[in-house]
């Protein structure tokens, strides 16, 4: 519910909206019957739809960022994080 509530606070100019689920919340057909019937506005997906396996997206996301990194490529988005702006985020220390 609490993850619906804050959903639901977004800026409705933005729907429709596109919710993509991974983790164990994919898995669970209550928490996915829930974000369907509470979100009707939203197209509510798990990641495998689109060929990202649900248990993988967390390592995913670590091997974006270090690409990122290595290419001096920025990592966050400031109109998300409230940065001033765009950088690539993490070091490298060489051996």
């Amino acid at each position: 519910q609490s993850t619906v509530q804050e959903l639901l606070k977004l800026n409705t100019q933005l729907l429709p909206c596109q919710l993509l689920v991974c983790g164990g919340g994919a898995k669970n057909p209550l928490i996915m019957q829930c974000f369907a019937e509470l979100l009707p506005q939203w197209q509510v997906s798990r990641t495998t739809d689109y060929g990202l396996d649900i248990d993988y997206v967390e390592s995913v996301a670590f091997a974006w960022l270090a690409y990122q990194r290595m290419h001096n490529l920025p990592s966050n988005m400031p109109s998300v994080t409230g940065a001033s702006k765009a950088v690539s985020l993490g070091v490298v220390y060489p051996k």
